[in-house]
């Protein structure tokens, strides 16, 4: 039967294909929704070399496309094409992924893509779907309920990718209800009324059915906003959420949280992260904190509230656990100093501006000579690289944030 069982797969993967998208047109032969009407399962759906040799807008007028078989739709195969763009003419989300469908999605530009009454105004992955994206951007992008470019309610995984000026009341940019994992990410400019970035949820009618968890690597996450709580990042219960190596610039909410909200009973680890000059309304301009969030070799600086507490951190229930080597210009995070790796509280992190340093195009805060971060971190704790790629431990300690000090600290102009 095992036999039988590899031959069977064997002769199902001779018969895949790979389909060539001719034209920007919507429907006619040779477009992208009659190759994704020609696929079968396994096929790759790849761009002419002279037809999209120039930026094409494929313009969707005839609704979403929904996928309910696995392929891959690439847009960089062939030599020459300029990355595609999809657009949903402000009228249609662009893809659906069934359930049981596992798709990829590499080099495509998803736009104006509108999701009236549901959710993932860009792209909505259903229960046990699976949705691979590589290289990609979603841009102004709406959905009526929530996850403005994506809503995952299945497992997901993106890299290399960017999330602008998207708008959903919930989840300005992505909502998680499952499995989402994102790396080397940038997310900007996204505003909702909960949730500006990112809104990571699970499942529960009395009892908890579904646990939402989210892998947040080596990202940015920055100028995002929400006219309620949780301008970057909000973990609501049932949500389990872990930062690593990610940046958290100038998010702002109006009530609590500026860059990351943690809903009571949700569980959240922060890892050499970089929180700084966020902001709140009400309180946590930084993190706000009802459930269980643990810091670990994390700065969280320059951030302001303007309500009832916590320019860096505020709770509710419980403080945030440091587990040492944390870094905090104030003292609202109550961060522990005696630990086997002290954390520091009342100290200027010294830190260059947000922009994009070498090697990686993931924009970092850099940490400037003389910064109290460099080279006390945790090293039982630190991941093996920085959010750039590289390789930590550079100096005597890893550093404490996103950005571990390459040879030597840089020379830049520091934020007041």
């Amino acid at each position: 039967m095992a036999g039988l069982g590899l031959a069977l797969l064997s002769a199902g993967s001779a018969y895949a294909a790979t389909i060539t998208v001719t034209n920007g047109s919507d429907s006619d032969p040779g477009s992208l929704r009659q190759a994704m009407l020609d696929a079968r399962p396994g096929d790759t759906i790849i761009f002419d070399s002279s037809a999209f040799s120039t930026a094409v807008t494929i313009n969707l007028t005839g609704g979403q496309i929904e996928i309910s078989k696995s392929l891959t739709i690439d847009g960089a195969q062939n030599a020459g094409v300029v990355t595609p763009t999809l657009s949903g003419v402000t009228s249609h989300r662009i893809f659906q992924i069934d359930a049981g469908a596992n798709v990829v999605l590499n080099r495509l530009n998803i736009t104006n893509g509108d999701c009236y009454q549901c959710a993932g105004g860009g792209v909505y992955v259903a229960a046990q779907g699976s949705l691979t994206i590589r290289n990609a951007t979603f841009t102004s992008n709406n959905a009526d309920i929530a996850g403005g470019a994506l809503a995952n309610e299945g497992t997901t995984d993106i890299s290399n990718s960017t999330f602008n000026g998207n708008y959903a009341p919930y989840g300005g940019a992505l909502r998680n209800s499952n499995q989402l994992s994102l790396d080397k990410v940038i997310i900007t400019a996204n505003t909702a009324v909960y949730d500006g970035g990112i809104r990571n949820e699970g499942i529960r009618d009395g009892v908890i059915t579904q646990t939402a968890v989210l892998m947040l690597g080596n990202s940015a996450i920055y100028s995002n906003s929400a006219s309620q709580y949780g301008g970057g990042v909000h973990n609501i219960f049932p949500g389990n959420a872990v930062i690593t190596n990610s940046t958290f610039v100038s998010n702002s909410a109006a009530m609590n949280g500026g860059a990351i909200q943690n809903d009571i009973s949700s569980t959240l680890s922060i890892v050499n992260a970089t929180v700084y000059a966020n902001s709140a309304g009400g309180a946590g301009g930084g993190v706000y904190n009802e459930g269980f969030i643990t810091l670990t070799n994390s700065i969280i600086a320059g951030s302001m509230a303007g309500g009832m507490a916590g320019g860096n951190c505020a709770w509710q229930n419980r403080a945030p656990y440091d587990a040492g080597g944390n870094l905090e210009d104030a003292k609202s995070c109550a961060l522990n100093d005696t630990g086997l790796t002290p954390s520091k509280s009342g100290v200027n992190p010294l830190l260059g501006s947000l922009r994009v340093n070498a090697p990686s195009a993931i924009p970092t805060m850099a940490l400037l000579s003389g910064s109290p971060a460099l080279n006390a971190g945790s090293d039982a704790a630190c991941p093996a690289t920085d959010a750039r790629g590289v390789k930590r431990v550079q100096g005597a300690h890893c550093d404490i944030g996103a950005y571990e000090a390459f040879g030597h600290a840089v020379f830049i102009p520091f934020i007041e």
